[in-house]
């Protein structure tokens, strides 16, 4: 996979800084590197990104905040730098934390990882403890009234969505559900879980009625999708998926693409 990055100005590379900063991870003093970070980011290599992102993901084993803080600072210099991007800085970009978890789920549910670790990256950058504003919770930024119907679907009388083994069993059984009833088309289930199932049904059924057509291909029903937001939700997921899969499961692209929009 290549991938041409945008243009930018080469970072005016401060040594002190970059010294005071893997300091701070040689003497475990993690806690102060991304605040560092962010007043100096424009004057650190990425050879030294590249270092204080898998210290940050190591210390993210046992504090998700700075799996988080690792995924940004990779991130960041991923998209925004004019050096051909190496496959360590891709994988500390789009890590897989709570492998066993979605591993689990992916197989009980009969979902792929990698759209799975697409979604809950680009819901909450695995942020466990993330609410929204909307009220949705955790990692799969499942809103409480969808929580509960699951629960009931799966039987379950006492529940905790703030779990993040919970939250990812729920979240793998909802989009699942949405796949299912609808059509067995992922990017349909993505869009209901962005924008709700009854909202992208009456959308689809007036764009089949406007091109007069009874059936309209995915790719077409994603650049007419009226909602900004759940059109931008089903590139960003689809996205993701398409590195993951490219990532971790030896799949090309292009195919993760495909399959999505089928």
């Amino acid at each position: 996979m290549n991938m041409k990055m945008p243009e930018s100005t080469s970072p005016q590379i401060n040594r002190d800084i970059e010294l005071l900063l893997c300091g701070y991870a040689d003497y475990g003093l993690t806690e102060f590197i991304y605040p560092e970070y962010l007043e100096h980011k424009d004057e650190i290599g990425t050879d030294c990104i590249l270092r204080l992102a898998e210290h940050l993901a190591e210390c993210g084993i046992k504090d998700n905040e700075y799996t988080v803080q690792s995924i940004r600072m990779a991130s960041a210099r991923l998209f925004n730098s004019s050096q051909e991007p190496s496959k360590e800085l891709f994988k500390l970009a789009f890590p897989r934390p709570f492998e066993s978890e979605i591993s689990k789920n992916c197989r009980n549910y009969n979902l792929s990882e990698y759209l799975l670790y697409g979604l809950i990256r680009s819901e909450s950058f695995f942020n466990a403890e993330v609410n929204s504003r909307a009220g949705a919770v955790g990692l799969t930024q499942l809103m409480p009234e969808t929580a509960k119907d699951v629960a009931g679907k799966l039987k379950l009388k006492d529940y905790d969505i703030e779990d993040s083994a919970t939250n990812i069993k729920f979240g793998t059984f909802y989009i699942e559900e949405l796949k299912r009833r609808l059509d067995d088309s992922e990017i349909m289930a993505l869009f209901a879980y962005n924008g709700g199932i009854s909202r992208i049904r009456r959308w689809e059924k007036i764009t089949k009625q406007q091109l007069k057509r009874n059936d309209v291909p995915h790719d077409i029903l994603l650049e007419s999708l009226p909602y900004s937001e759940t059109r931008e939700y089903g590139r960003k997921v689809s996205s993701a998926a398409a590195i993951y899969g490219w990532l971790y499961y030896k799949k090309c692209a292009c195919d993760v693409i495909e399959e999505i929009m089928n």
